[in-house]
């Protein structure tokens, strides 16, 4: 199955969810494998973000070349969910569980919770991995989203640990449930979630407000909005050629997607929210941030403006020595 065949089946099964029970249900995915383990493999994935490899097949033994992938990751990011992270709580776990998070949040990921099983077979006694990862989103400068809200602000309620089950996988995991401390701390998480998903509507429902208010927009005729005979488009993120909408429903915000038929000025050409643009967006960040330049040189710009005066397919060949 391609990734839009996945999507499209999990957007219809929401729906129908949200559809049946009209209470406010809370709805979970559990994505299959890690953050970063492959997605289905389709050869209809053909998109920058897809890796290629190839498929036999089972009866005839043939070989299909192009069979696309991506990761967990990117399969699930045009949908713009918030993530509980359930972490590694075993000896080497803080890695796994920070790359991950890193992963998720170059990728546009709210991440509202990090949640720990503790390991019941660890005898190194190294202890519980719960006062790193609290230590790490306690930082000074705040984990954000893509959004710019900070995350995993209120490490006592947002990163939990859960303690250990029984080793004996022939054992039943009833009285793991029941326990007082699972019991305790599933409920801790579960109101900070509805807190941090209020938090989240409430800042949205009034965003168009607040832009109004304060933003001045390019080839806009403002009149309208100042009156407000016009209203604003709501736009809480974007992946692929698609921005996703938020309108006003009757009980609720409805999300849908429209296709950004200029690419946002001629300026996503590989489509919005590409992973492989923002690794490498984070590469660059991550070396130099933003360098004074009078009288410097390094390897990005020297090469792009190569690139752009010397190049044959450089719009500054033939006519343009240097880059200003």
């Amino acid at each position: 199955a391609s990734d839009d065949q996945v999507l499209s089946k999990l957007k219809m099964n929401i729906n129908d969810i949200h559809n049946k029970y009209e209470d406010g249900s809370v709805i979970f995915i559990e994505t299959a494998g890690g953050v970063l383990s492959p997605s289905c493999a389709s050869p209809l994935n053909t998109r920058p973000r897809h890796a290629s490899g190839s498929s036999q097949n089972e009866t005839t033994g043939d070989i299909t070349d192009n069979w696309g992938w991506s990761t967990q990751g990117d399969l699930y990011q045009p949908l713009h969910l918030p993530v509980i992270l359930v972490g590694d709580g075993r000896l080497g776990g803080i890695s796994a569980t920070l790359s991950a998070l890193e992963s998720l949040l170059t990728r546009g990921y709210d991440v509202n919770a990090i949640a720990l099983i503790e390991d019941s077979a660890d005898t190194s006694g190294h202890g519980s991995n719960l006062p790193a990862l609290k230590e790490y989103a306690s930082r000074c400068l705040a984990l954000r989203s893509g959004s710019g809200r900070a995350l995993l602000s209120d490490v006592e309620n947002c990163i939990v640990s859960f303690p250990s089950v029984p080793a004996d996988i022939n054992i039943p995991l009833d009285d793991w449930f029941k326990s007082e401390e699972v019991i305790e701390t599933s409920a801790r998480l579960s109101e900070h979630l509805v807190r941090q998903w209020g938090d989240h509507i409430d800042t949205l429902g009034g965003m168009r407000d607040k832009g109004t208010k304060v933003l001045w927009w390019p080839f806009t005729q403002h009149q309208g909005h100042n009156d407000k005979n016009k209203s604003a488009t709501l736009i809480d993120g974007a992946s692929g050629d698609n921005f996703s909408i938020l309108t006003d429903g009757v009980n609720n915000m409805e999300r849908t997607d429209h296709f950004d038929a200029c690419a946002s000025w001629w300026t996503q050409g590989l489509g919005h929210g590409e992973s492989s643009i923002g690794l490498a967006a984070a590469a660059a960040a991550g070396r130099y941030g933003h360098v004074i330049f009078p009288d410097v040189v390094h390897e990005p710009a020297t090469t792009l403006a190569d690139r752009l005066v010397n190049s044959d397919s450089g719009p500054g060949k033939g006519w343009a020595s240097r880059v200003f």
